[in-house]
């Protein structure tokens, strides 16, 4: 037991070395190219030519996902739409994952020396540290934020870089109003440009709003439950896994079955209780909301697209009252947990299924909410947010 209580230390020991060393060469690649005065800015003459600044175009990425569809949104006006990523010249690669994440659209990714030699009217940076290196390129800063970046890193290297990066001067797009909150009350807003807001949205034609049929639920003695999870701070994994195993324990004494189904998961781990289905397909993903009867989330930071595909897709959806989903739903659109005890949850799930009246109309709420929402919309507010910039 000893030895084996030393080999776990050693383990532990090693991975935390992997994570600072992996650390420490992001931020010495930073501090190698960074420049920490204030940005002057060069006017802007006209809207035609853009360079989303992306770290590597990876696959089944919600937030370069949606850099897409702005992107997407921006080719359609006859804009001329570039992509370039600072650290990875592997544009056929790139090109190739983005394609996977949204197969509507090509992404123009050009080298990291053909962006420096470029003009562009816009240099549009959507991660904190590519702010860094977006810099060097000519043309006007814009920040595209989609969460409040500071939260993904303990108090140290990182976090501070990462708040620094909205006080260089550039201008902010924010997707939602609650990065802007969060920057407002965090920060010295005297040291950050102009700040503006787009509508988080979600795609209607992939999630065509669907309205459940829960009359048979009550009878049920199976529930099924779709968690998207992550190995990240900002969705609770050992929290929401934890509350997980001890209700489906619960619900097992008291002859149901709590059927979970993990997703966003890497395919690797092996969960205690439940099925890991792992980073899943579009397609499988409607297939599994489908088939579930209540959805799952933790969005602890910036909400993600996931509640609301969920909602469309006619699931109950269950989060965090802690959480930024009141900001952007409300807080009689889904089944809020106010603590982290898992009786909470059975609790929760229970009632709305001995009440399927009161789990309809909060369905319904929940529908409403987001039926007049779409990436067409918010890519037409970010186009109309670009040219308030022009000859400004």
């Amino acid at each position: 037991m000893v030895v084996k209580g030393k080999l776990k230390n050693t383990l532990v020991s090693m991975c935390k070395y992997a994570i600072h060393k992996n650390n420490d060469l992001i931020v010495s690649k930073v501090l190698e190219i960074s420049n920490f005065d204030r940005i002057i800015q060069p006017k802007v003459a006209q809207l035609q030519n853009i360079v989303f600044v992306t770290p590597y175009m990876s696959q089944h990425s919600g937030g370069l996902t949606s850099v897409l569809r702005i992107a997407q949104r921006l080719s359609e006006r006859d804009l001329n739409v570039y992509f370039t990523c600072p650290t990875s010249d592997d544009c056929t690669g790139m090109i190739n994952n983005a394609k996977v994440n949204l197969s509507t659209y090509t992404a123009n990714y050009i080298t990291w020396k053909e962006a420096n030699n470029k003009v562009f009217d816009f240099v549009i940076p959507v991660q904190d540290t590519i702010v860094y290196y977006a810099r060097s390129l000519k043309g006007y800063l814009v920040y595209f934020v989609q969460d409040y970046e500071p939260y993904f890193n303990p108090i140290g290297d990182r976090y501070f870089l990462a708040q620094k990066a909205y006080e260089l001067g550039e201008d902010i797009i924010s997707l939602g109003n609650w990065n802007l909150q969060e920057i407002n009350r965090n920060l010295n807003s005297n040291k950050i440009g102009k700040m503006y807001s787009v509508e988080f949205p979600f795609e209607a034609s992939e999630y065509p709003l669907i309205q459940k049929n829960f009359k048979k639920l009550k009878e049920r003695k199976k529930i099924n439950i779709a968690v998207y999870i992550k190995r990240e701070g900002k969705r609770l994994p050992g929290i929401v896994m934890n509350m997980l195993e001890r209700a489906y324990e619960s619900f097992k004494a008291q002859g149901m079955i709590l059927n979970i189904y993990y997703f966003g998961l890497h395919k690797i781990e092996k969960p205690a209780i439940g099925t890991n289905l792992g980073k899943i397909k579009k397609s499988e993903i409607r297939d599994l909301y489908n088939r579930c009867d209540f959805g799952m989330v933790a969005s602890m930071t910036n909400i993600s697209l996931v509640p609301y595909e969920m909602i469309a897709s006619g699931l109950p959806v269950i989060e965090f009252s802690d959480g930024s989903y009141t900001s952007f739903l409300g807080d009689d659109t889904a089944i809020l947990l106010e603590s982290f005890e898992y009786r909470e949850l059975v609790n929760a799930i229970m009632y709305y299924k001995n009440n399927t009246n009161e789990l309809e109309l909060l369905c319904e709420k929940a529908r409403k909410r987001i039926q007049n929402l779409s990436w067409d919309k918010t890519g037409e507010e970010f186009y109309n947010i670009l040219k308030t910039m022009v000859n400004q």
